[in-house]
């Protein structure tokens, strides 16, 4: 079960650094994409609901 010949200690390793690299891709292709969902009729653009500024 344990040990460097374990496939579940090898899946569980690989799975979790996979898995972060794939959320972080994620959030870089819909931070890139923000603005085209902004041009989209009756979307509010970010600067707008969520001023920088709250203070």
């Amino acid at each position: 079960m344990f040990g460097f010949e374990s496939g579940a200690a090898l899946a569980t390793v690989v799975g979790v650094l996979i898995k972060v690299l794939v959320m972080l891709a994620t959030v870089k292709v819909v931070n890139a994409s923000r603005g085209w969902y902004e041009q989209q009729d009756g979307v509010i653009p970010h600067a707008l609901c969520c001023p920088s500024d709250t203070h």
